[in-house]
């Protein structure tokens, strides 16, 4: 919107988890094969105004039609495993030191294929986003913490 830009020639997603620590990490986002920061210089942006996009992109935003979001989602996946797609998603994976982070599903964009997750992709995030993937690790470790017991012999990652 603020590019005057088709929607389709921006590519942008999530990382985190689903829920209030999920963050679009700018540096990654791009528009047709340029990086968004050089149409936009979000680093520049006054905080307000850059908040202000954050929370127009976060699913708290868009929260009412998430169910539909999630159907979507749902069927990409399926056809990429069906068709063996080898398609690029941010789906919730486990961590074995991407990012820095250890024994975590977290959502990171990784290829979907008839495999399943054939790899994940490790984009080079600003020291915010990865303080940010962090921070929504540590949320999902608390919560896991809270109903571990709830699992009888099991462990939640």
């Amino acid at each position: 919107e603020r590019l005057n830009t088709d929607i389709r020639k921006v590519h942008a997603f999530f990382l985190g988890e689903h829920g209030p620590n999920q963050f679009v990490p700018w540096s990654c986002v791009r528009v047709g094969d340029r990086p968004i920061l050089d149409m936009l210089d979000l680093s520049s942006c006054v905080l307000a105004e850059r908040m202000a996009l954050d929370k127009k992109t976060s699913i708290s935003a868009i929260k009412g039609a998430a169910i539909f979001g999630i159907a979507a989602v749902t069927a990409r996946i399926v056809n990429a495993i069906l068709n063996d797609g080898n398609m690029l998603m941010p789906v919730s994976v486990f961590l074995d030191g991407q990012y820095g982070l250890n024994d975590i599903c977290i959502a990171v964009p990784s290829y979907i294929g008839r495999e399943g997750i054939t790899d994940i992709v490790e984009y080079p995030l600003a020291d915010d986003e990865k303080q940010k993937l962090i921070y929504a690790a540590n949320e999902i470790r608390r919560a896991s913490a809270k109903i571990q017991h709830l699992v009888p012999g099991g462990k939640i990652i």
